[in-house]
This record gives structure tokens, sequence and C-alpha cells, in this order.
């Protein structure tokens, strides 16, 4: 018999919203930011909500068509770079890395 889990609403508060904002703006420009501002969502929501995991994404996040600070990586997507049975696949310049997982990436941009 399968069990159901019932998902917890999100409720977080406009003054929960600012405070993480807040730490936001002040860290996102040090190295190394994603943790610390995980951490203090955590603290300030006592878990990880999707939705407050989707705020900072967007708030850190390159968009479509953007470029890191840096100038090191843009972001595009495309239809084809011709090996569909590797997917999902990313290429930087001519290299192609494929049948990647989340955990590949880091280390595949390190070398860059």
């Amino acid at each position: 018999m399968a069990k159901v889990i019932a998902s917890v609403p999100f409720n977080g508060t406009a003054e929960q919203k600012q405070q993480l904002l807040d730490f936001i703006a002040e860290h996102k420009a040090q190295k190394g930011a994603l943790m610390p501002i995980m951490q203090k969502a955590q603290e300030i929501y006592g878990y990880l909500p999707i939705e407050v995991q989707k705020m900072i994404s967007e708030i850190l996040g390159i968009g479509e068509g953007g470029c890191t600070p840096d100038g090191k990586f843009s972001l595009d997507s495309c239809r084809c770079v011709g090996a569909c049975g590797l997917a999902p696949v990313m290429m930087i310049n001519d290299d192609v890395y494929g049948r990647l997982v989340p955990a590949d990436v880091d280390g595949i941009l390190k070398k860059y």
C-alpha cells in the first residue's frame, strides 16, 4: 500500500521575505555565498520550502541570455548540439559533456 504524504502549504510572511532579501543583498557578491544564504533561509523559515529555494535561485542565478559578472560564462539554450544520445548535455566552447547530473557541473566549470 502506498503511503500518501500531504504537502505543507508555504506560509512565509512579508517580514521573513524581507529579512532574507536583506541578507542576500549583503552577501550575494561574496564568493561562496550560496551556502550561507541557504543556511540563513533555513534559520528564518525553519526549513527550505521550494518557494524560498526558487526565490534564491532567481536572485543568484544568471538567466537565459545572461552572463556571469566575471564574463567567463553565458547561459544560452539551443535546440540541438548533435548529441541527443548523451542528453542532458552541456557544451562549453567546443567541448561537449553528456549524461550530466547536477553534481557534475561544478567539476566541469572548474576546468575553465
